[in-house]
């Protein structure tokens, strides 16, 4: 993007017009400008070196003038110095520092969607414990009633047993299911 254009970007972004600017003022904003660009610029080619060095024993090898078969023999030792020499090397990268902030981002993102997953599933059983609740309270004022009138039927037998009378005719007619 050419310097002016970026100017004119970033001060729309702060609500400025480079227009409505004093000539000095356009002056220094380009400056500035230009100083930023150089800056991002070498931070790209700083993370493009980091991402182009290479610590494997082939490019070891290529960049001392030994064949890959040197760096190999005596136990591997020189395979070993470069593999610990690489680690040293890369442990502080931010490059290292990205790729592991990723990983752990990733990880914190499943950790979310796990748990939005167990929270949905439990809002789906508080809201099938509402629903049985509310039958279960439907079907005790139904087990009272028929006690209720289990009872009912049970004095109104026991004094008939005790008059020695013949049950009414309605009684008879009531459907009585045996379990």
């Amino acid at each position: 993007m050419d310097v002016t254009e970026a100017v004119r970007q970033n001060l729309s972004a702060i609500n400025e017009d480079y227009d409505a600017l004093k000539p000095f003022m356009q002056k220094w904003v380009m400056k500035v400008e230009v100083a930023v660009q150089e800056r991002a610029k070498a931070q790209a080619d700083a993370a493009e070196a980091l991402r182009s060095v290479d610590y494997s024993v082939k490019a070891i090898s290529e960049a001392v003038g030994a064949s890959r078969t040197t760096m190999y023999n005596h136990e591997q030792l020189l395979k070993r110095y470069i593999e610990q020499s690489a680690a040293k090397a890369t442990a502080h990268s931010p490059l290292s520092d990205v790729a592991r902030l990723q990983d752990e981002k990733a990880i914190l993102q499943e950790q979310i969607r796990k748990l939005m997953a167990r929270d949905v599933d439990v809002e789906l059983i508080k809201m099938q414990n509402r629903s049985l609740s509310t039958t279960l309270e439907g079907k005790n004022a139904e087990i009272k009633r028929l006690e209720a009138r289990i009872e009912e039927l049970s004095e109104e037998n026991r004094a008939l047993k005790m008059s020695g009378r013949r049950p009414p005719a309605s009684i008879n007619s009531i459907p009585f299911k045996k379990q």
